[in-house]
C-alpha cells in the first residue's frame, strides 16, 4: 500500500523518464534536491526510522538510485535511436570525422 502511494506521488515515471536526458545535465545541487525528495518519500512510505540509510531504503523498497534510472533511460534512448530506421537522432551516435579511432 505504501509503495503505491510513493509511486503515485514521486514515482511518476513517465514525467521523470521523459526528461531523463535533460535532467542528467542539471547541476549537482539540483540532482541532490531530487535525491532528497526521493529519500523523504521513501522514508514516509516505508515507515523507516529517521537514521535509516538512503541506500538501504532504496534496496528495501526496490527502487534504483535516480542516477542509475537516468542512465538506464539514456541507454534505452540510444539503443532505440540507433536501431530505428531514419531516426532523427541516429546521426548523433555515428562516429564523427574529428574522432580518432
Amino acid at each position: 500500500m505504501n509503495m503505491h502511494i510513493f509511486m503515485n506521488t514521486f514515482g511518476n515515471r513517465s514525467i521523470l523518464d521523459y526528461g531523463a536526458i535533460a535532467l542528467d545535465s542539471m547541476s549537482e545541487t539540483n540532482k541532490k534536491k531530487f535525491e532528497t525528495i526521493q529519500a523523504q518519500a521513501l522514508h514516509i512510505c516505508s515507515g523507516a526510522l529517521r537514521g535509516t540509510a538512503n541506500a538501504a531504503l532504496l534496496v528495501d523498497m526496490g527502487e534504483p538510485p535516480l542516477q542509475l534510472r537516468r542512465l538506464q533511460q539514456q541507454l534505452k534512448y540510444a539503443a532505440k535511436s540507433t536501431t530505428t530506421e531514419n531516426h532523427p537522432a541516429a546521426k548523433v551516435f555515428e562516429p564523427h570525422w574529428t574522432m580518432r579511432r
